[in-house]
């Protein structure tokens, strides 16, 4: 990040590093509970079904921030509302731990609804920043941001493989590890960009002109289901690569968990690397190029008889799933006049697949097998290889 941003003003290059780090804050603690998803089941006595239906409250919870965040965040400003969606995730640390404690499933569900509900907040308002700081930069760093997800990611994984070996109680591991968390990001968000960033006027012409929306706006919506289409791809893989594993090869936890280190390793390492890539050649070769790899990847995941074959399956599928959200989102920051608008509709959208997506292969599996499941993923790559050219540039990059 030091390269992309030396020589442009100090806010800007404060607003990078802190934008930096909100993201891999995020994504460690995203790391941290997807990972002990089987230990969770156990400890719960619920099987593949009933921890769909679990995730399936994250994602009412992010769905019901989310459908408000394109709204307020640029009346609140993206510090605000990041901080104020951090607080509500810690808040539903401690229901998580008080309902592993008490093995009650109907305290966990409410727990995972006020989670999905602070993630979903703290995820649009630190996208709405990326992209006004990508955009003061005038350069592609979305995509590394994103890698600051998938890096954060790989250390709440790792952890949690590490606690999981060590029999360290979920109920104990995953708050400590999310308040830190939830602790760096209330600390980076003091150097966000702007604490509000719509002005009076601003809003009183978005009043006045409801027919504006970007909800009407065709290219917007088609960016948003281009960036569903990898969301899904990516959120599956997040919540169901472990117990994948777990399940279909009897493996131990540890493994599972390893197995989806290597997954999140390979998306962190396609998000860094191919800035130069995107910048060269475009959107819409870039995406191509990754969803083409998502699709081998998928197969030898679903299709392996060793963990060996499943973890190189899980790496291709990881430089499958690097590009969609970060480029979609960059797409819809194009004109900076309206890009938290749009980066907000896009969210919800993509969001909105990211988390309901994995509950329902979760069902299916319950009937399937998790594995044979995930091939459904098939389906959306394919609507996202077609809709790609949506994503071309319209200003200041190539496309």
């Amino acid at each position: 990040m030091t390269s992309a941003v030396a020589g442009h003003p100090p806010a800007v290059r404060a607003a990078s590093r802190a934008t930096f780090a909100s993201f891999v804050a995020n994504g460690v603690l995203v790391g941290a509970w997807t990972s002990r998803i089987p230990g969770t089941g156990e400890i719960l006595g619920i099987d593949t079904a009933q921890i769909g239906l679990i995730l399936l409250c994250t994602a009412v919870g992010a769905m019901l921030s989310m459908s408000q965040a394109g709204t307020f965040t640029p009346r609140w400003g993206t510090r605000r509302s990041a901080r104020t969606g951090a607080v509500i995730a810690a808040v539903s640390l401690v229901l998580v731990a008080v309902s592993l404690v008490l093995v009650n499933v109907w305290l966990m569900a409410a727990g995972m609804l006020v989670l999905g509900m602070g993630m979903g907040l703290w995820d649009v308002s630190m996208n709405v920043e990326g992209a006004d700081v990508e955009h003061q930069l005038g350069q592609t760093v979305m995509p590394r941001y994103h890698a600051a997800f998938s890096l954060g990611s790989v250390v709440g994984a790792l952890s949690g493989a590490a606690t999981a070996a060590l029999q360290v109680p979920v109920a104990v591991g995953l708050p400590v590890v999310g308040l830190i968390c939830i602790a760096a990001t209330i600390t980076a968000s003091e150097n966000f960009l702007s604490s509000a960033r719509q002005s009076a006027e601003e809003r009183a012409e978005a009043s006045a002109n409801p027919a504006v929306s970007p909800w009407r706006e065709g290219r917007t919506v088609l960016i948003g289901v281009v960036v569903l289409s990898c969301a899904l791809t990516e959120g599956s893989a997040m919540d169901w690569v472990a117990k994948g594993a777990v399940d279909g090869l009897g493996t131990s936890e540890a493994m599972g968990a390893l197995v989806f280190s290597v997954f999140l390793a390979s998306m962190t390492l396609t998000r860094w690397f191919s800035t130069p890539m995107v910048d060269r050649f475009g959107r819409v070769a870039s995406l191509r190029v990754c969803l083409g790899a998502a699709f081998v990847g998928l197969a030898l995941y679903v299709l392996a008889p060793s963990v060996p074959l499943m973890m190189a399956g899980a790496f291709l599928w990881g430089i499958g799933a690097a590009l969609g959200f970060p480029l979609g989102i960059s797409a819809a920051a194009d004109d900076p006049g309206k890009a938290a608008a749009r980066v907000g509709v896009v969210s919800v959208i993509a969001y909105g697949a990211f988390f309901l997506g994995p509950p329902v292969l979760g069902w299916i599996g319950a009937h399937w097998g998790i594995r044979p499941a995930l091939s459904v993923l098939a389906v959306p790559l394919v609507a996202a290889l077609a809709l790609a050219g949506v994503t071309r540039e319209r200003s200041h990059h190539k496309g």
